[in-house]
């Protein structure tokens, strides 16, 4: 098939061949993977940005499982760092293991608190 010079066969239709955009938006879906992606977008950029997304995945499965909502699981990642920006840790440490190490606090602190906009104002 002969190419013009921006690599689209001639006389294809650019309309019917550009690849679709996806409507994906993690933020707004209640899933595994939207908390992780918002764990993955929360994360200062001093730190070290791996996540592993088959330990939170799991992590996440496990508390959803045992009744957790996902609005709470959302908490527990705002409030994980805030902790974390209030008092830093080893800038090499592992984030997404130090969340999984904390998740029984960070669950017992969740459900203290309803929903705010300040996490700061939150009870300790």
């Amino acid at each position: 098939m002969i190419n013009d010079t921006w690599g689209t066969p001639l006389g294809a239709d650019e309309k019917q061949d550009t690849p679709k955009a996806s409507k994906f938006s993690p933020t707004a879906i209640k899933s595994n993977l939207g908390l992780i992606y918002h764990f993955k977008e929360s994360i200062p950029l001093q730190y070290n940005g791996n996540v592993n997304a088959l330990a939170l995945t799991k992590t996440f499965k496990t508390l959803r499982d045992n009744g957790v909502s996902y609005q709470t699981i959302h908490m527990m990642i705002d409030r994980f760092f805030y902790e974390i920006n209030e008092k830093p840790i080893n800038k090499e440490t592992e984030l997404w293991a130090n969340f999984i190490g904390r998740r029984e606090n960070l669950l017992k602190w969740a459900t203290l608190n309803q929903p705010d906009n300040d996490v700061s104002e939150w009870k300790a």
